[in-house]
């Protein structure tokens, strides 16, 4: 049976006019459901056409901001070797922190907006907690003695000789809240400390970390504001420190992010202490008969190395030659990855080093094809480096799928780059 939703030329009964109605009434319901579903369908593709893009752009912009710090950091580390004056020594340590500052910005940029779009995850490895203190002061020392300032750094006598975490974002929540410190403090010191927190419950292993300082301090109109991105301390007493103000977020973020907790202490005029606790899981012991790992070695190689390098940015491919060969290695650059399959095969070399982003073969098909011109040889695999300019976290992992033995993020420092060629050739 048929029924129209059209006005009836005789009057119905009651009930069927009603029955009428009730189905008129639903047929337009369905028809507006189905309007809607379509519409909510057509946002849902626009939407991920936009996360899409939006990746993209990240990529892409993160590539591209790394590629040209990498030049401008080896190139100022290469003046710094040469004999210069007082002036221009004080022109290339000034040149370098805004190397290094610019390179943090562009990782708050990033990784707000990974956090925002729930794309961050943690990579957990073993790291001494006392080793992390040394190496962020070693960071943070040249930016504080340049104001003249004090870093102390407080290792406790007792902490683990390792922990398992994401030593990464750690430091990087160190550097944010110690850097934050340096910028806001005009005379005095500043102290990063790491201890044991025994009043923290559960079995891991959680350590208490703080960096105080002796600055202008914060408001307490302000401390509930601190964290939120974009949050600037406005007025005269904090002058023109400037930043991208996601530092103290992006810090938050991270520590809860690793399940720990952050507070904050501050009188003006005084100073400021940040205080977080974060646990830690313990290494696994040894399986029976397997040896201990042994420390990778520092420094550069104490032989001459056979070094492959691919890379298509020429300037980088020149800074990296001279890092290596300044060093006493022999280095056979080529500028794609079709270039460095036929340069490998064709010659013998001690490890390779592989941009991942290049015209014709990419890094990644370039490693493939190395590692199944092994297999088909029978030769052992030669350790191969990716160096590449994406921060991504899965771009590490299609790293170590395409055959690659470690990775390396640009900008790559000198001393970086040679003692994880020492470390991957064992030399």
């Amino acid at each position: 049976m048929t029924i129209s939703c059209s006005h009836p030329s005789h009057p119905l009964p009651d009930s069927a006019a009603e029955l009428k109605r009730l189905i008129c009434e639903l047929r337009e319901e369905a028809a507006r459901r189905a309007r809607t579903e379509e519409m909510l369908r057509q946002s849902l593709a626009e939407a991920s056409e936009a996360a899409k893009a939006r990746g993209e752009l990240l990529a892409h912009a993160s590539h591209e901001m790394r590629t040209q710090l990498q030049v401008l950091s080896g190139a100022l580390e290469l003046i710094g070797e040469t004999p210069l004056s007082s002036r221009q020594r004080k022109c290339v340590s000034q040149c370098r922190q805004a190397n290094t500052l610019l390179l943090s910005f562009v990782n708050d940029i990033l990784d707000s907006a990974r956090m925002d779009a729930g794309r961050l995850p943690l990579e957990l490895s073993l790291f001494s907690p006392a080793e992390l203190l040394g190496s962020t002061g070693e960071m943070l020392g040249g930016l504080a003695r340049s104001k003249g300032l004090s870093l102390e750094l407080q290792a406790a006598p007792d902490l683990p000789g390792f922990v398992l975490g994401d030593v990464r974002r750690l430091q990087q929540v160190l550097v944010n809240l110690a850097g934050n410190a340096i910028k806001f403090t005009r005379k005095g010191t500043i102290t990063i400390s790491v201890a044991r927190d025994d009043s923290a419950p559960g079995p891991e292993t959680t350590l208490r970390f703080s960096v105080a300082d002796t600055g202008i301090g914060i408001p307490g109109a302000k401390l509930d504001e601190i964290f939120e991105p974009f949050a600037q301390l406005h007025g005269p007493s904090a002058g023109s420190a400037g930043g991208t103000g996601l530092g103290l977020a992006i810090a938050r973020k991270l520590i809860e992010l690793m399940n720990g907790s952050v507070e904050v202490e501050s009188e003006e005029g005084k100073g400021t202490r940040f205080t977080f606790s974060i646990p830690f899981g313990a290494p696994s012991p040894p399986a029976a008969g397997e040896p201990a790992a042994s420390p990778a070695p520092s420094g550069s190689p104490g032989r001459r190395l056979r070094v492959l390098l691919a890379e298509d940015t020429a300037d980088i491919r020149r800074l990296i030659t001279v890092f290596l060969t300044s060093s006493g290695h022999l280095v056979e650059a080529v500028a794609d990855g079709r270039q460095a399959v036929d340069k490998f095969i064709s010659g013998s070399f001690d490890i390779v080093l592989m941009d991942m982003q290049m015209p014709d073969l990419d890094g990644y098909a370039a490693t493939r094809q190395i590692r199944a011109w092994e297999r088909a040889h029978g030769t052992g695999p030669v350790p191969i480096l990716a160096l590449t300019a994406h921060a991504e976290r899965n771009g590490h992992r299609q790293c170590r799928e395409a055959g690659c033995t470690a990775h390396l993020a640009k900008p790559i420092r000198k001393e970086t780059l040679l003692r994880t060629v020492a470390a991957h050739v064992g030399a």
